[in-house]
Parts: C-alpha cells; structure tokens; sequence
C-alpha cells in the first residue's frame, strides 16, 4: 500500500536532517557549560603542551587573558581535534556532547532504517542541508540543530527551508518536524507559518516514538494519501500570493493616470451634485479595479480550478495546530475594514451602517432610543442613490438582535442573519427582525451620532447589505451571495470503556484533546480528531485490561485491541454527530459510539454489546 502511495506521488527520496550528523562541534553546542569553560580556561595555561597545539592552529591567540566571552566555533573546533591527544584534558569537557550526539545517532539510524525498510532511499545530512534537502520528496529535520536549543536555530532552518520549498513550487515536500524536546508542540504552530507550509503538508513527531513504527507508517501513509491535494491547495495559496503583488502593480499604474486634474473633474460634475465624499467613492472605484486586475491573473485561476480535482471523501487527521478560524475569513468578506470608517464623516449615513447605542440613553422618549436594547444594532437599508443626493428627511432602519457566537448557535442564513459581527474583539451573530423596519429622520439621527449617543460600530460590504436591504423589499428579488463557510471549535474529545460493573470509565493519562467540530448549514455538526487525539486512542487502547471489560463486550473490544489502527480508521474522516448517540463504523461493522456531553443513562445501556465510547465536550468559545 505505501509503495504504490510513493509511486503514485513519486514520493521517493527521503532526507533526515539532524545536527547528530554532524560529527564536529560548534560553539551554539555548547554554550551551556558555562562552569565547564571557566574551569577549562582555567587549567589550559598550566599546560605549556596543549598551548602549544592550540597557538598552532590559531597564531593570534592570547590564552593568558582569554575568557568565555573571547570564545568562537574555530576554537571549539581546534579543541575538538585535539581530545584525542590531550585525553586528560578535554575528554571530560566533551562528555556531555558525545553522549547527546550518542543518543540522538541511535534516533538518527532508527528513522533510517525503518525508511530504507519502505524503499525510500534515504540520505543523513547535518546543519548544511539545503544541498541535499532540496532533492527530497519527504524531509524529516530536527526542530533543534544545535545543542543551545536557541530561537536562532530554528531562524536559520526556517529560511533554509524556505529557500528549498520555494524553489520546488510545483512539487514542495512533506515536511516532519522531529526533536527529543518537550518544546515541539509549543515551537509547531509557528515553525509551520514561517515556512509558509499548510497543516496537510506537515506534521511532528517525537524522537521517543521512532520505536513505534506502525505509528510512523500511519502518518507517513495519510502525508502520502493527501499529498497531491495538499500540493493543489498549497499552490493556490502560493499563486495567489505571487501573482497578488503583480495585480496590485496593474491596479497602481493604470489609476496613477488619474491626476489633479481628474479628481478636480469628478468632484465638480458627478460628487458634487451627488453628495458623495471623494475618499468614499474613489476607495470604491480602486476596489473594484483591484478586484478586476486580481481576476485577470490567469495563473491564480488555473491554480483555483484545481481545487476542484480535490478528493473530499477523504479528510486529513488534525494535528492540533493552530488553526485560522473561518469565523474570521467570514467576518472579513462580509464587513469592510474598521479603519475604512474614518473616511467619512462620524455623522455620515450609508447603505450598510450597523450602528448601536453607545450605553447611554439621552430622550427616553425618542421611539429609536426606546426600540433600543444592549444587545440591539440598527442596519441602514435606504437605497445609496437617496442617502448620497440628500433626497431623503428619514432614514430606513431594520433592527438586530447580537447573539454570542457558538457552534448551537452558528448560522448560515444569510436572508435573515448575519453570522458574526465583530465588537470590541467579541463575536456576535445578528438576526435580522425584517418586520421591524423603521423610519426615522436623517437629522435627528445625524445629531445622536455627533452626540455619541449611536456609533457606528460595522458597515457591511454593499453586496451583504443590498441582499439584507431586498430580503426586506421581496424575497424573490435578493441580490444572490456566496455560501457561507462553516464555523470551527475547538472540541476536547475523551475516550471511555464499559467497566464490568456496568459503569462507564474514562481512560488516564489521556493528553489534551485537540478535537474540531465543524458547524454547517442547517446547524449540521461534524467532529474531526487530532494526531493527538489518534494518539491518546492508540495509548489508552494499549493499556486497557480486557478482564475489566463488562463481559458482553469484550467480543468488540477484543477485536479492536488486535488491530487498535481499525478504530483510527474509522474516525480519520471525521464523525457526524447529533442529539443522541451515533455509530462509529468500519465496513458497516459499529466498532464504538459517539455523544456529545456526558451519556445518560439509557445510553450507557446501548453499550454493553460494544464498550467504547467517545465523549465530545461542546465549548461555547469561538475559535
């Protein structure tokens, strides 16, 4: 099966780049022994021999007053080739050194091995790698390649793959981020965003569990099974980046013919009598002439197309990483930028201001004030042609209820809803009351706004407000918008078993669940494990006692403990999940069970013939 993956993607060449292939030190090695090099400093004047060897390989140096400060990779290395001849001298300065090169050697040829076992052909290179990486499908490097385990490591192999990934534009390797180091899952998120890699394309993995191959052959196989839509997504991404600055050049030449005088003209014969803000209207025209120029990119729409060559019946493991939340990117392709409000006027009325009262009433007689709760915002749905020639004495207004963002409560109605506003850094989803529509005089509300009683706190793009502003006027009028993306949580997912005594137990020691529910239309709610989710199942599965199994499941249980990868299997493209219990199946065999929130106890009786259950904790908090 992986054979055929690695010729179906030519997947052939594997690289393993650690600092234990390199067999000479560097200063960045041993910066930590600060005691060690003040005692050697020490003693090395009182040995006229050793002097001598040293003043041989570096003339210029003064021993007598040489202090740790004065101390450079030439020096370390010039001791380095002398151990073997002053062995009473620098042997033990270098024990520490040797025996972490030592044991990170035994990682080194364990990787190799298992990789030479899979038919890779594998290459073993050290800090100066960019010669050998840049000809490898799949690169497995060291997140530290110094011993310091400084920020300047992992700086100067961030730029070196980034040289090598963006040279192999067509074809960028998988990457595997490696290390002994606890700091691994911290350092991921931003080694895989300097790189410029996306999360399909890349994951980590402990030194300590190269022993446990079936578990590196699982995540080398789904790398493989994904490679060629990671490569469409990640060449879309790098098409748009590349040819964004070209599309912006275009947008930049062609408007710099507009001069003075231009502007003049277009304020005396159309602003003028429109009523309109220069800054507003031509921000408006370049826009759209940027926007124009970005279509007109062909490589970014050849790019775009392959998107669609994507196999979607197969959904990559989440790895935990952090995550763009697609809350955001809807927020932005609804609502203009906050610092466009500055271009006009604080008073200023446009189609598509959400306004809301600023936490103080100042006429408890004014019908808007009244109308208006904390939790209210006001949409102005006046058409622009009449807000911009001042043909109008009232303003039309649809009132909205903000609602905290969670995944009960995503929507993707955009007929009635907008889903997520952003106030103060807080989310909020607005329903739409369409029958409450008011008018209210411009002045009077122009004067509030002065005033700080109202502010304007969004403006929707025109495209999100005329469709707001038609659901009103006639349903089968609005103007068509784009499918809303899904909403993401953050979801902790834990693994429990049927005891013998009929009671559900949670399996210890499982690490944090780094588990995603995607929320669709229609409220559809869909779970997504981790790589550490996968993890905790293979571990809690491993140490499970089948005797402390209630007995009408220990069938089921047994059969999975045998082949624990089957459970893995079943749940690598994610899980819907409702109200109630669902199924978790493997060629229509159930294998486990999946809730969200704790079972009751009716649901704990439909375990007995299976045992094994996942309990999907629902967050509020928006990602």
């Amino acid at each position: 099966m992986l054979a055929d993956l690695m010729n179906e993607n030519g997947i052939r060449k594997a690289c393993i780049v650690d600092d234990a292939n390199d067999i000479i030190p560097e200063l960045k090695d041993l910066t930590s022994l600060r005691n060690e090099w003040d005692n050697l400093l020490d003693d090395i004047p009182q040995n006229d021999d050793l002097i001598t060897a040293i003043s041989e390989e570096i003339p210029d140096i003064d021993m007598s007053n040489l202090s740790v400060q004065d101390i450079d990779t030439k020096f370390v290395q010039v001791l380095w080739s002398l151990k073997e001849q002053f062995p009473n001298e620098l042997t033990a300065f270098f024990e520490a050194y040797d025996s972490t090169k030592l044991s990170d050697a035994r990682y080194v040829q364990t990787l190799k091995k298992f990789l030479e076992e899979n038919n890779f052909e594998v290459t073993t290179v050290g800090r100066d790698f960019k010669h050998v990486a840049s000809t490898s499908d799949i690169i497995f490097i060291d997140l530290f390649l110094h011993l310091d385990q400084s920020e300047d490591n992992i700086d100067y192999t961030v730029g070196t793959l980034k040289d090598i990934i963006s040279e192999k534009a067509d074809s960028p390797p998988i990457i595997v981020l490696i290390s002994r180091s606890s700091r691994l899952s911290e350092y991921a998120d931003n080694f895989r965003d300097s790189c410029g890699l996306i999360e399909s394309g890349f994951f980590t993995y402990r030194k300590s569990d190269l022993e446990d191959t079936s578990k590196l052959l699982f995540y080398i196989r789904k790398s493989l099974i994904h490679y060629r839509d990671s490569v469409r997504v990640w060449g879309f991404l790098n098409a748009w980046e590349e040819h964004a600055s070209k599309a912006v050049s275009d947008t930049v030449s062609s408007l710099k013919r507009m001069d003075l005088l231009d502007h003049n003209m277009v304020h005396k014969l159309l602003l003028n009598d429109e009523g309109q803000s220069s800054a507003s209207y031509f921000m408006e025209l370049f826009d759209s002439v940027l926007l124009h120029n970005f279509e007109s990119q062909a490589d970014i729409i050849d790019a775009a197309k392959e998107l669609n060559n994507i196999d979607f019946s197969r959904a990559p493991t989440i790895q935990g990483l952090q995550k763009e939340p697609l809350q955001d990117l809807v927020f932005k392709s609804v609502f203009m930028g906050s610092e466009r409000f500055r271009i006009n006027e604080k008073e200023s009325i446009e189609l598509g201001d959400i306004f809301k009262i600023s936490g103080r009433k100042s006429d408890e007689s004014d019908f808007l004030q009244v109308e208006t709760g904390n939790d209210n915002v006001w949409l102005v749905i006046t058409p622009s042609c009449d807000l911009v020639r001042s043909g109008v004495t009232n303003i039309g207004l649809i009132k909205g209820t903000l609602k905290p963002v969670s995944y009960e409560s995503w929507s993707a109605d955009t007929k009635s809803s907008t889903p997520i506003i952003k106030i103060n850094d807080d989310s909020f989803s607005i329903k739409w009351d369409i029958k409450s529509f008011m008018t209210y005089p411009k002045s009077r509300l122009q004067e509030l706004l002065t005033n700080d009683i109202y502010c304007r706190v969004a403006k929707l793009r025109e495209v999100s407000a005329l469709g707001l502003q038609q659901s009103f006027t006639a349903d089968y009028s609005r103007v068509g918008q784009r499918a809303i993306l899904p909403s993401v949580f953050k979801t902790p997912i834990k693994l429990a078993y049927l005891a013998k005594d009929g009671c559900l137990r949670e399996f210890d020691n499982q690490e944090p669940s780094q588990g995603l529910c995607y929320v669709g239309a229609r409220n559809t709610k869909w779970v997504n494990f981790s790589q550490g989710d996968c993890e905790n199942i293979l571990n809690s599965l491993g140490g499970l006692d089948i005797d402390e199994v209630y007995p009408q499941a220990k069938s089921n249980l047994s059969k999975i403990l045998r082949n624990p990868y089957s459970l893995i299997e079943a749940i690598e493209r994610g899980i819907e999940i409702g109200s109630g219990l669902k199924d978790i199946k493997l060629d229509e065999s159930v294998l486990a069970k999946i809730v969200i929130g704790e079972p009751q106890g009716k649901e704990v009786s439909k375990l007995k013939g299976i045992g094994l259950i996942f309990i999907v904790s629902p967050l509020a908090d928006e990602e």
